[in-house]
């Protein structure tokens, strides 16, 4: 087990679900995790129990249409924390950062994209809709918000700084999805279908 670091998660997300929907990505244990719809519409990013922020309703949640998400999670100052939705900042709701950093959850499994932990079998838990173009970042990335999002045209992130994963998911076929970073963190794909290639 391992705390929690600041990163930032960069996607593209396309759902209608417009009730709670389960996570886009997760580290196991109970919602360490991004999850759309969480609470009366909100988005929110759970770091462990006492420790959280949700963001203001956007309809890109579930509108249907593929919108590009960049979160910045500042485990330790969680105010700071930054969600981005087509290169737009979307603006903090509510946090709680309850006791000590020191109480804050670690993260029991490996990065779980779809789902908040990577040992379930309830289709309960696991995220409506699709994702693609899914990378992750060391610190905060979110200046180039705008720049990823592209006026809505996928952005090639290989050879970007700090850039720890990436995963196209554009193979349209087979079991693995292979990263893009030069860091060598393939994938396995478990449960999902694939519905996305270029």
């Amino acid at each position: 087990n391992v705390r929690p670091l600041n990163k930032t998660y960069s996607f593209w997300y396309n759902s209608t679900h417009t009730a709670r929907n389960y996570s886009v990505f997760g580290y196991g244990g109970n919602k360490r995790a991004f999850t759309p719809n969480f609470s009366s519409g909100r988005p929110l990013m759970w770091n462990g129990g006492n420790w959280y922020v949700y963001w203001e309703d956007t309809s890109a949640q579930d509108d249907g249409e593929w919108h590009h998400f960049m979160l910045f999670n500042d485990v330790e100052t969680i105010v700071d924390s930054k969600l981005y939705v087509d290169g737009t900042l979307i603006e903090v709701n509510s946090y709680v950062t309850s006791g000590t950093v020191s109480n804050l959850g670690n993260q029991s499994q490996p990065l779980t994209i779809g789902s908040y932990q990577n040992n379930s079998n309830n289709t309960g838990r696991h995220f409506e809709g699709s994702i693609r173009e899914f990378a992750v970042f060391s610190g905060d990335k979110t200046s180039k918000a705008g720049i990823y999002y592209n006026s809505g045209s996928v952005y090639d992130l290989t050879g970007e700084s700090d850039l720890q994963a990436y995963w196209k998911m554009n193979e349209g076929s087979g079991i693995t999805v292979t990263d893009l970073s030069g860091e060598g963190n393939d994938g396995t794909i478990v449960g999902a279908t694939w519905d996305y290639i270029v």
